[in-house]
């Protein structure tokens, strides 16, 4: 299964998506990977050919950078100024053909885009449905919904409405846009439904993944432009408090049980290694710079304190040695000797 770390590198690469998908509702013309340009068949391509390749007839094109959160990632870029030399410090990129969204949602907020956000669910042998729908609006100024600025709906996944009121990041309420004065609320989205479908069926292309979040943008006349997608590294917060509980049956719920003894681990390494003196960690060993820094073991209970004298070891160690601890070659190296439990101290006397 492709989560954590490896799906957010998956996520993070949009010059593969359209590829990776198979699908058309990608709006991708052009990418640049390994400092080459490519056409969306993955042929190369020329200097003479690059801005008609990227502009088309338009004047305009957005630009999807990889390896960047969503909002950071896109910009617009001018026909009439166009240079190639400004893009190359940019890094693997695509090129997409700006899309025109629904009039009702472009009225929400003028320039920017408006996402829905779709989130599927694939458990393992089965189909995928439906976890979430969400819709993103972006703030006056950006082209898309910015995380940490943009406010975020709940739809209803039967009928498409909206429901207000927004939330905002900082989990407070709004019945408007703050920016346009626009009401939110009871708007139905059209196309919803054949949005879903599609991500729902691109999911079972890739059974790899559990769960995945689509951004939407629908257009005219419902049509559907994918602009990308989230894998490995969806904010489930926004999710559980407008939509949830979004991921029952998962058994995510017990997710703590097999992760408690890892987290330990590595809580008790750095513990550990933060310890002065420590020069080498292993799970089960502390190797400290002189006898001082060694960790001195827990008080034994009364019980096991008091112990027959008879049965007790006999020192294989000289009386001198056990005099003078520096004259023992072997003081150097500190081990902690672990008490005797209650349990065996009984049985002990009980001998005795």
């Amino acid at each position: 299964v492709l989560q954590g770390t490896a799906g957010r590198r998956l996520g993070a690469s949009r010059t593969l998506t359209r590829r990776l998908l198979g699908t058309d509702l990608m709006p991708d013309r052009a990418y640049r990977v390994r400092g080459f340009w490519l056409d969306r068949a993955g042929r190369p391509l020329p200097e003479a050919k690059l801005k008609q390749a990227i502009f088309g007839r338009a004047k305009t094109a957005m630009l999807r950078r990889d390896a960047a959160t969503r909002g950071q990632a896109a910009m617009i870029l001018q026909r009439d100024c166009f240079a190639r030399e400004t893009l190359d410090a940019l890094g693997d990129l695509t090129i997409q053909t700006p899309v025109r969204q629904d009039p009702a949602l472009a009225a929400l907020v003028p320039d920017a885009l408006a996402v829905l956000k779709l989130v599927t669910v694939k458990p393992a042998g089965a189909t995928a449905r439906r976890a979430a729908s969400l819709l993103k609006l972006a703030r006056a100024g950006d082209l898309l919904p910015e995380p940490g600025r943009d406010l975020t709906l709940p739809v209803d996944p039967d009928t498409g409405r909206v429901c207000g009121p927004a939330l905002m990041p900082d989990w407070t309420r709004c019945g408007i846009h703050p920016d346009s004065g626009k009401l939110v609320d009871g708007l139905v989205l059209e196309g919803h439904d054949a949005a879903l479908r599609a991500c729902r069926d691109l999911h079972d292309r890739v059974p790899h993944l559990t769960v995945i979040g689509w951004d939407v943008v629908l257009g005219e006349k419902g049509k559907i432009h994918l602009l990308d997608w989230d894998v490995g590294a969806i904010d489930i917060n926004a999710l559980q408090a407008l939509s949830g509980p979004v991921f029952a049956g998962l058994g995510w719920q017990d997710l703590w049980r097999s992760m408690a003894p890892a987290a330990q681990e590595s809580a008790m390494t750095q513990a550990a290694a933060a310890r002065p003196g420590a020069r080498n960690l292993t799970p089960n060993l502390t190797v400290v710079a002189s006898p001082e820094d060694a960790p001195q073991p827990a008080a034994a209970p009364v019980e096991a304190q008091v112990q027959p004298q008879a049965l007790a070891p006999e020192s294989d160690t000289p009386p001198a040695a056990q005099a003078n601890p520096a004259a023992d070659p072997a003081a150097d190296r500190v081990i902690p000797v672990r008490p005797r439990r209650p349990v065996l101290a009984r049985a002990l006397r009980r001998r005795a």
